[in-house]
């Protein structure tokens, strides 16, 4: 009588959990593989006792799994390990090596939804973090498949998971953030000039929305002493025609485009004369109308009425409107806050 009693206890355990696993995240081949072991080793005349406890134990530990991916990948390590050891170990190994699968894809997957997200949050600090998140998600998860030790990857795998969740909560956290203080950077490439970075924080930044004809104006300038006497004036508009609220991505050589300015002048009061006369005054158009000439240029821009702010990226190359041998090209990023057009002008 007593024979009968594990064949007994194996078939009770079967029965209880046949309609279990599938609601674990991505178990159900393995578990469906693992059922399946157990029917035939519970019916083997000679019972290979440790094989049978060992798959009944990792199908209590696989049901017991919740249901996300940090818990989920953590449990396919062990499982791995455990299966692994057994007599079925190349029988398991397709199907955990199709679930570790599974797992990367559905994490980059997850991890691109969160890019997504992201794009629609506005600069600053939080956004940096939730970039810096992501970034080291990607990595975490491309160390999974370049890990050729299957039992490191799957070590790799669950630290992906982690990352990911961390992503998750900066992302979130980015999305309900309150907007940075104002800014403009860029960084130019000029002739004669070689690479320099304009910021424009503590000289002079403003924006101005004009709802009627759905244009937007930035202007920006940084003052910088070059020694000796010398100033360096730099000056940025970008101008931009939107038909409302949200992200648009727009050409710079038509209606919305931009301009820099570069002046060098003796003293800073040469600025408050009637007719100063400057050192050096370039200006860099990506649409010349008196010239006939045209830049090349991309700004993406979204205006929030409800934040009373502008921010974006742009990119933009233009020839010198007075001497065409000169060129300009530059890249930069900001985010303003919208005033009213008497406080603009």
């Amino acid at each position: 009588m007593n024979k009968l009693i594990f064949p007994l206890t194996i078939f009770a355990v079967l029965v209880a959990n046949i309609a279990r696993g599938d609601d674990v995240p991505f178990f159900s081949a393995l578990r469906g593989e693992i059922v399946n072991q157990l029917t035939i080793a519970s019916n083997t005349v000679a019972l290979n006792k440790k094989l049978i406890s060992t798959l009944t134990s990792n199908l209590k530990t696989l049901d017991k799994t919740k249901p996300t991916l940090i818990a989920g990948s953590a449990t396919l390590g062990t499982l791995a390990k455990n299966l692994g050891k057994t007599s079925l170990s190349n029988t398991f190994l397709p199907i955990l090596t199709d679930t570790r699968t599974v797992y990367i894809d559905v994490m980059e997957t997850g991890m691109s939804a969160l890019n997504d997200r992201l794009a629609d949050t506005i600069p600053g600090k939080a956004r940096t973090t939730a970039q810096t998140d992501l970034g080291k998600t990607a990595i975490a998860i491309d160390a999974v498949g370049t890990n050729s030790n299957f039992a490191l990857s799957l070590k790799a795998l669950s630290k992906a998971a982690t990352a990911l969740a961390k992503a998750e909560k900066s992302v979130a956290k980015a999305e309900t953030a309150k907007p940075g203080a104002n800014f403009l950077t860029a960084t130019i490439t000029e002739s004669n000039q070689g690479v320099t970075l304009l910021n424009s924080t503590k000289t002079f930044l403003d924006a101005y929305y004009d709802p009627i004809f759905g244009e937007i104006d930035i202007e920006a300038a940084d003052l910088k002493k070059l020694g000796g006497g010398p100033v360096q004036l730099r000056g940025l508009s970008l101008a931009a025609i939107v038909p409302g609220e949200g992200t648009h991505t727009l050409n710079l050589t038509n209606e919305s485009n931009a301009y820099y300015q570069r002046i060098i002048a003796p003293s800073i009061r040469e600025f408050e004369e009637e007719e100063p006369d400057f050192d050096f005054e370039e200006l860099y158009l990506t649409v010349d109308p008196f010239n006939e000439r045209l830049g090349t240029g991309t700004l993406t821009i979204t205006l929030d009425l409800d934040a009373n702010i502008v921010w974006g990226t742009f990119t933009f190359t233009a020839t010198g409107k007075e001497n065409s041998n000169l060129a300009v090209s530059m890249t930069g990023s900001f985010l303003v806050r919208l005033t009213t057009f008497n406080d603009f002008k």
